[in-house]
């Protein structure tokens, strides 16, 4: 796919960047052209456990953590408006913070991480025969798309809806400055959508579009004949003891579950999904969803260039990301992001599973999270 020639830029970007670590994410090349041996999306691992019901603790010292750089994270993390951190490796919760026991055990707002989750029910979706594969058009489940007059759209296809190369006009992260009042105002969501010019051929470019992750959560529910909500208890959550008064999904003005935000989980839960996709899907010995799934969703497949910007290019409805150790080597990583500083972060090389949820300024949120990557997370395997 072509790169993108317009992108959101963060207004107070210069001005981040200058209290923040020096980094070459700039440099890197995207995990498209890495050597295949780097771009690990998942292992295959023996596990001594599966937390289904709770996380087992081992001390960062048992998990050869580098307590130094763990105590000055939490330091770090204690001076931002960050709710919750939960760090897991090799399976093993190593550290857990809260900013206060509130935030324990509830449920907390994952906002676009959502988009990380309807996404994982396609692929599940789509083993299970209701969808015939990513090329599926989807006017085959939203026939409303054939009424549009520009008939690039009859063109759509999951996979444009997967990627965010929709080619619509959506400016939600800078005129809407990701407040999505304009959505939520109207009477019909998927009319709403669909009925937005489109600027760019189907495709061609990125463009951040928490509508046409709706889009895929309609699908779905047409698709199945379920809701989305029963198909994820079914089929994701309820594997996972993740029971359907553990989470909230919202809805919209027609009863479609928001497939790309609204969304409510439990930190210690919204880790299990991060856990699911380091282990190619499966659990406890079940393969919950197809590892040709974990490994599609978590690998390059549309570039945003915000690698600039600290966050990397996109799956489906995943974020991807080069990372570079101190020694050079370049290895991958992936990472579900929602406003604010929600984050699932997944780095596959050092079995380790990250989660953070926050309050944190909505421009300046995807370099605070470079900055605790380059500057913490990665050290923290550094002896």
């Amino acid at each position: 796919m072509k790169r993108i020639h317009n992108i959101l830029v963060y207004t107070l970007l210069s001005l981040f960047l200058a209290g923040c670590i020096e980094t070459q994410t700039s440099s890197l090349p995207t995990s498209e052209d890495l050597p295949a041996e780097a771009v690990r999306t998942q292992l295959d691992k023996e596990r001594d456990y599966y937390p289904t019901q709770n996380w087992k603790i081992k001390s960062p010292a048992e998990l050869g953590l580098n307590e130094d750089v763990l105590e000055e994270l939490i330091e770090k993390v204690r001076q931002e408006d960050v709710y919750s951190m939960l760090l897991i490796k090799d399976g093993y919760l190593a550290e857990e913070y809260y900013k206060s026991i509130t935030f324990n055990d509830s449920r907390t707002p994952i906002n676009s991480i959502a988009k990380s989750i309807t996404s994982s029910l396609i692929g599940i979706a789509i083993d299970q025969g209701y969808i015939e594969g990513i090329d599926q058009k989807a006017s085959d489940f939203i026939p409303e798309i054939l009424e549009q007059e520009d008939i690039r759209k009859h063109e759509w296809t999951i996979e444009h809806f997967l990627t965010l190369t929709d080619g619509l006009y959506w400016p939600e992260t800078t005129r809407w400055n990701d407040i999505m009042f304009p959505l939520e105002s109207s009477d019909n969501w998927v009319d709403f959508i669909i009925s937005r010019e489109l600027v760019n051929d189907p495709g061609t470019q990125f463009n951040y579009n928490t509508g046409a992750s709706h889009l895929l959560s309609v699908i779905l529910e047409r698709a199945s004949g379920q809701s989305t909500k029963h198909f994820a208890d079914k089929h994701l959550f309820s594997p996972l003891a993740i029971g359907t008064m553990d989470y909230f999904w919202d809805i919209d003005s027609n009863g479609y579950y928001t497939g790309g935000y609204k969304m409510e989980m439990v930190p210690a839960d919204l880790a299990k999904i991060g856990y699911l996709f380091l282990n190619g899907g499966r659990w406890d010995g079940v393969q919950i969803i197809p590892l040709e799934w974990v490994d599609a969703s978590t690998s390059y497949h549309t570039t945003t260039e915000l690698n600039e910007a600290g966050f990397g290019d996109y799956g489906y409805q995943w974020w991807v990301k080069t990372l570079q150790l101190d020694s050079g080597e370049l290895i991958h990583s992936y990472y579900g992001s929602g406003a604010f500083g929600q984050k699932l972060i997944v780095i596959p090389h050092f079995d380790f599973t990250a989660v953070f949820t926050s309050n944190l300024p909505n421009d300046s949120y995807g370099l605070y999270f470079e900055q605790i990557t380059e500057q913490f997370l990665l050290k923290l395997f550094e002896e």
